[in-house]
């Protein structure tokens, strides 16, 4: 064979070659077409799945979880003070102050009303929704005891004192018990939606297949460009700057919900479990010394349980304690109450509860109820100051959460549209970047 026919040979192959390259184009334009729809779908559903999970997530935290564990935190309470109240009353004997009959009517009304709350959402938790019961059953056989309670010493039976303590043996056996369980419920509720809400794993997914996108659209526009010898298609370096913003949009409001979720936590319901269990065993400890009063010393356990309780608060000057915790939050929050204040007001507390059981000890039982719940009323006095402040820094904690709360909810607005809309808007212009070359080859 000659050098001129083997140069034959090789030009017609290549011309071959060529025209085969040239009629399997718009297949390969059409495959790339349909991997970048393929892709865009993939995603707009991994973005929207993701930012979603962290919205509800958000939401239910801020609308039904929180809210619902607040309502737990005011039956516990009222129904902590209602006990607590009508203990200290008691000793009043007679008639009783109006304010504090009043007070414990409010309580009881509170709790019921909590309690109806509770209800309508708790047939999902068994624990609950048998709580719920307990407590539906139970309240009207205390408030009947209490009354009865109340009746014998109007008319200064002795038995009086035995109906107060059966009363209050029930509250805490059967009712306080039942109603921490809504709140151990909705507390990991509202953990479930801390962790969604904060979960790596999305922001993780979310960065990703933004980087997915834009290596296909970048991996596209490469290969349009080695076709077609030019160095961009406009349609398609449009859809990725609408992915780029898309991404960044959705990576800084992740962020920014993350953050948020952690104030509310770090600033709101944190604060409201530890400033709740100080209220709680507050009451607990002045419900403990208006038994041992009524009961004129015949029942040292209220006495122990006093300083179990106490022990459990600890000083306001040891930060691992509850008080301590409560100074701290009292502290390093916008509050009205000074933490300086609340560690005074606890000492003087003590310092009285001393003197009571001094008394008490020394059988002068008339003196021991006189400074606790007599004219001079120091012991009660301090107790409701510190329940006072107790109760307004919950209740600006729960402000701190919902503020925080609405934040993390803020942070996420429009994406729910935004993910759809412009995932669509980038399909088109892959779509059309591809057709423009595609209609080259007909």
């Amino acid at each position: 064979m000659t050098a001129k026919t083997a140069e034959t040979i090789q030009a017609r192959a290549a011309r071959r070659l060529g025209r085969l390259r040239l009629d399997s184009t718009p297949s390969r334009l059409r495959a790339v077409g349909v991997l970048l729809v393929v892709t865009t779908i993939v995603f707009a559903i991994v973005a929207a799945t993701a930012t979603n999970a962290r919205r509800q997530a958000a939401q239910s935290a801020a609308t039904q979880t929180e809210p619902r564990l607040v309502a737990a935190e005011s039956l516990y309470a009222s129904l902590a003070d209602a006990d607590a109240t009508a203990t200290t009353t008691f000793l009043t004997g007679g008639l009783e102050p109006p304010a504090k009959r009043q007070r414990y009517a409010e309580d009881l009304q509170t709790a019921s009303t909590q309690l109806a709350t509770l209800a309508r959402h708790s047939s999902g938790s068994a624990p609950a929704w048998s709580a719920v019961q307990t407590l539906v059953s139970g309240l009207p056989v205390y408030s009947g005891t209490v009354e009865a309670a109340r009746a014998n010493n109007r008319q200064g039976f002795p038995v009086g004192a035995a109906y107060l303590r059966h009363a209050s043996t029930q509250m805490r056996e059967q009712l306080l018990p039942a109603a921490s369980e809504p709140y151990d419920v909705e507390a990991g509720h509202l953990a479930d939606d801390y962790g969604t809400g904060r979960s790596s794993g999305t922001l993780l997914a979310v960065i990703a297949v933004t980087c997915l996108m834009l290596a296909m659209l970048a991996g596209a526009q490469l290969f349009l460009a080695r076709l077609a010898h030019r160095r961009i298609s406009v349609p398609i370096a449009i859809a990725g700057a609408v992915v780029l913003v898309l991404g960044i949009w959705m990576v800084a409001g992740l962020i920014s919900e993350e953050d948020a979720l952690n104030r509310a936590r770090r600033n709101g319901s944190d604060p409201v479990r530890v400033l709740s269990a100080a209220r709680v065993l507050l009451l607990r400890a002045q419900d403990d010394e208006g038994l041992a009063l009524a009961e004129r010393g015949g029942n040292e356990t209220r006495l122990a349980d006093f300083e179990a309780v106490a022990a459990r608060l600890g000083s306001p000057s040891q930060p691992s304690s509850l008080m301590g915790a409560a100074g701290a939050i009292t502290r390093g929050a916008s509050s009205t109450v000074a933490a300086e204040g609340l560690a005074e007001d606890f000492d003087r507390y003590l310092a009285v509860h001393r003197r009571v059981v001094g008394l008490e000890t020394n059988g002068r039982f008339t003196q021991a109820v006189d400074l606790a719940v007599g004219p001079q009323q120091k012991e009660v006095s301090l107790a409701d100051e510190l329940n006072s402040e107790l109760a307004t820094e919950i209740a600006g904690a729960q402000r701190r959460f919902e503020g925080a709360a609405g934040d993390a909810n803020s942070a996420l607005d429009g994406l729910w549209l935004a993910i759809p809309v412009l995932g669509l808007l980038v399909a088109a212009l892959a779509l059309y970047g591809v057709l423009e070359r595609l209609r080259e080859y007909r």
